[in-house]
């Protein structure tokens, strides 16, 4: 019997070469998962991390106001670690429009903004305090956003003269630096303590809604992430004027260059008027997220669109209205590190029988 000599065909050059190139792309499209996860892990992460601060920054700012504001009777005593957070503490003179309180010594740069009495039923002016910020920077940028503007930076009276202490108390207390052995780098004044890398800290606006409730006020927590403690940063925040409508979510005219400004950023309308014929007495603290920015070349000025409408102005505008639209020229704040803004609950005074003053 005869037998057929039966051959098995193998694979082409063809056939091997479109089975690798189709396995490539499988693995390529596999690899790139790795950096795209890495990227939103770091970002889950970061979040967490902000969410964290605010939250800490809500339960620390409600007990500090709690006992050493709302609570405190004049000419106590104070025990515990505000012993100089009295009644006359500092973030209350700048919200009345009142600012001379040491250390700082130059120039008043908000004698251009009437005091306002303590029966007002109006809103106070914002103020944005600070710790950390307060210790970065001397001169007007210490007291002012930006240096020089009339948006006021404040402290906490018995932390303006620790910077380690306002560093403890605005940063994150699990935000601690590591020596290479993986250990907690040492402090500066026993080997028992840590220094904290400060990656993630915070400060808060303050504004009371009713100046004559003067125990009760409106707080804005602001978390900054890579804002260095004692760094005085040139770009840390700008400034710039600004054509604002109410309900528009564009802005179109920012008149000086601001390197901050990027997609996710945060711009501030923190226009504080004194009593302007034209504008009236605004005194906003208005925050905003950048969807884009776009720059003009030819003009340098910026084109940017934001999350939420433009808000209606805040105090007693005197604002002319042109086919209902509300518009007026803004004083814009751009944020350098600043990567979430929180609308705490507002912080009341548990002792309404003791009225500040």
């Amino acid at each position: 019997m005869l037998l057929s000599n039966r051959t098995r065909r193998g694979f082409s050059l063809t056939e091997v070469i479109v089975a690798l190139f189709i396995m490539a792309l499988g693995i390529i499209s596999l690899l790139t998962l790795f950096p795209l996860g890495a990227v939103q892990m770091g970002r889950a992460l970061r979040d967490d991390r902000s969410q964290t601060t605010a939250v800490l920054a809500d339960g620390k700012m409600r007990w500090w106001w709690q006992i050493f504001i709302t609570d405190q009777l004049p000419g106590e005593p104070i025990q515990g670690y505000f012993p100089a957070a009295t009644y006359t503490e500092r973030t209350f003179a700048i919200m009345d429009g009142n600012l001379a309180a040491p250390p700082y010594t130059g120039p008043n740069l908000f004698s251009t903004l009437p005091q306002i009495p303590n029966v007002y039923t109006g809103p106070s002016y914002p103020v944005f305090c600070d710790p950390v910020g307060w210790h970065s920077y001397t001169g007007t940028k210490q007291v002012s956003l930006a240096g020089g503007s009339q948006f006021a930076r404040s402290c906490i009276n018995s932390l303006e003269g620790s910077a380690t202490n306002a560093i403890n108390f605005a940063t994150m207390p699990d935000d601690i630096t590591f020596s290479e052995l993986a250990q907690p780098a040492p402090g500066d004044s026993t080997a028992a303590d840590v220094v904290r890398q400060g990656r993630f800290n915070f400060g808060v606006v303050l504004q009371r809604p009713n100046n004559a409730q003067r125990g009760a006020v409106n707080m804005k927590v602001l978390v900054f992430d890579r804002r260095v403690p004692g760094v005085n940063a040139a770009n840390e925040i700008q400034f710039t004027d600004a054509s604002l409508t109410v309900g528009a979510t564009q802005v179109r005219t920012f008149t000086a260059a601001c390197e901050n400004l990027r997609v996710g950023s945060w711009v501030m309308d923190g226009t504080v008027y004194s009593s302007n014929a034209t504008y009236g007495s605004i005194r906003n603290a208005h925050f905003y997220r950048v969807l884009s920015v776009e720059k003009d070349t030819a003009t340098g000025e910026y084109t940017i669109d934001l999350e939420t409408p433009i808000q209606k102005p805040t105090g007693e505008p005197t604002l002319g209205v042109s086919n209902g639209t509300i518009a007026y020229v803004a004083q814009m704040y751009v944020f350098q590190e600043l990567i979430d803004v929180f609308d705490r609950p507002q912080l009341t005074p548990t002792n309404f029988g003791v009225p500040l003053p």
